[in-house]
């Protein structure tokens, strides 16, 4: 008969917002611990957070370790990292907060790592082992293993097929086969001791699934309700690890970025993609790309799409879409003129609700040479006022349609306005006339304050005037009330104010 090791520790993770709101543990997380205490009721149970997570890494691991654990913005990729340095250090058995466990692990005491792999359809890669449900004894190889797979992935900035390769399934499973390997045709290469996770509900927007030991015992259930948030449920102050891997943002960038060669950008013959660009036979008209089908939240944003130097094209229309092209958020058509000295161009955009699978649509006319080397999207503030929103007024003018125009020979204040709130940084300034507008001198006067006092001006030079849009900056060096764009034109002034656009920089 064989022996089976008795569980002396179990460990679980909650990593949750240090500036969140007071703790109120949704009932059925209450009772999946419940649940796990009750089943391995002699075991030494520890709820670790995330204080307590760096001061154990701090003390037993270098400083990439701590780096990497303080690097990744999704929190289940924390947790990730985390039940790989407990379990490296102390053994037992990790077991998410997502899940019932039915019943006791059998564990037989010649093996010394025990797991489940992952349902098949969560990767390509067939070793994928579920991160969720874990027992070792301490110092396992695998973990040591996947703990430097993590820091060689944070110093890489790796992403993968999917949000599991860097730092969940597929890295753990990569881990598992890598610690057998080492140990080639010894016998000891046999003591993982790995179960499966099967699928309980396959007509299910999100699959739970159960996790069968090797023996064939049905020994838990994945009760979480949405996929990618650490927990789901209702405790606030998580994150979902999915929507920050579509935006490729998990290792804390500001900005997302996408390659040319990245998963989530597709192409259709005669159109391909490599690292070193998207591009098109010689003569091709039609559509160059379209992804990544991201969902990004309630702001401004600047898209900007980058091409390989010395690219050349006629035309390029860029469409921002989202739910599978059934909204339309934003569209420009980009001349060669408008092309930035880096070989970009840029297009800003507002939403003002949540958008899920946006996408960027790239198309162009003949004449396209070259390659799109990579898209980038950055959060930004944005605001636009057109030259009919009430808060834009006018002191010398009148608005009509089309714009904010004067008599002849008025000299002052076109324009002023809005009254904003602006926190301290740098700003860039586009104003908008009406085509064939023509002055001989004007200025942005930036007022701020209940006295409305100047801080800086601005000269606009309309030789820098580029299809009616003039673009110049400013910085505030603190948070700035009531503050206002005031265009300022001399006596000689013909044609309209459109609109003002600002966004930071």
């Amino acid at each position: 008969m064989k022996t089976l090791h008795k569980i002396k520790r179990l460990h679980q993770i909650l990593i949750l917002d240090d500036h969140g709101p007071s703790l109120s543990i949704p009932r059925f997380i209450e009772r999946n611990i419940e649940s796990a205490r009750n089943v391995y009721s002699s075991a030494e149970y520890k709820l670790w957070r995330n204080d307590e997570i760096r001061g154990l890494i701090e003390e037993n691991f270098g400083d990439d370790v701590l780096y990497s654990y303080d690097l990744l913005s999704p929190y289940s990729y924390k947790a990730d990292l985390a039940k790989y340095v407990i379990l490296y250090l102390f053994g037992g058995l990790y077991i998410d907060l997502g899940i019932d466990v039915a019943r006791e692990w059998k564990i037989p005491t010649s093996k010394g790592i025990a797991a489940c792999r992952d349902v098949s359809f969560t990767s390509p890669s067939w070793a994928a082992i579920q991160a969720g449900f874990l027992w070792a004894l301490p110092k396992r190889r695998e973990f040591e293993i996947a703990i430097q797979y993590i820091v060689e992935n944070c110093k890489s900035r790796f992403y993968g097929e999917n949000p599991l390769y860097p730092t969940g399934a597929v890295l753990l499973g990569r881990s598992f086969v890598a610690a057998l390997v080492e140990k080639g045709q010894d016998i000891a290469a046999d003591d993982q001791y790995v179960g499966s996770c099967r699928s309980v509900t396959p007509d299910s927007v999100v699959l739970n699934v159960s996790y069968v030991s090797k023996n064939g015992d049905v020994i838990a259930f994945r009760n979480q309700k949405i996929g990618g948030d650490s927990l789901h449920p209702g405790i606030e102050g998580s994150n979902n690890y999915n929507r920050m891997w579509e935006r490729r943002v998990v290792y804390g960038e500001k900005a997302s970025q996408w390659n040319a060669d990245d998963c989530l950008l597709h192409v259709s013959s005669p159109v391909s993609k490599s690292p070193e660009g998207i591009s098109a036979p010689e003569g091709y008209n039609g559509l160059l790309s379209h992804g990544p089908y991201a969902c990004l939240s309630i702001g401004g944003y600047r898209l900007r799409v980058k091409f390989r130097p010395g690219t050349s094209f006629r035309k390029i229309k860029i469409d921002i879409m989202a739910n599978y092209q059934k909204e339309h958020l934003a569209s420009k058509v980009f001349t060669p003129n408008e092309i930035d000295h880096d070989s970009s161009v840029d297009l800003f955009f507002v939403l003002d609700s949540p958008k899920e699978k946006v996408e960027f649509l790239v198309r162009t006319e003949e004449g396209f040479r070259g390659a799109i080397s990579k898209f980038e999207l950055e959060p930004i503030y944005f605001r636009e006022w057109m030259f009919s929103d009430p808060a834009l007024r006018t002191e010398i003018g009148f608005k009509k349609d089309g714009g904010i125009s004067t008599n002849p020979w008025q000299k002052g204040r076109l324009v002023y306005g809005p009254y904003i709130s602006l926190p301290k940084g740098y700003y860039r300034l586009l104003i908008e006339f009406s085509p064939g507008t023509y002055f001989a001198s004007a200025v942005i006067q930036i007022a701020t304050g209940d006295l409305h006092k100047t801080i800086q001006s601005l000269n606009l030079k309309r030789a820098t005037m580029k299809k009616g849009l003039i673009e110049t900056a400013f910085t505030l060096d603190q948070n700035e009330e009531n503050v206002e764009f005031r265009l300022c034109v001399n006596r000689f002034f013909v044609g309209s104010f459109v609109s003002y656009k600002i966004f930071s920089q």
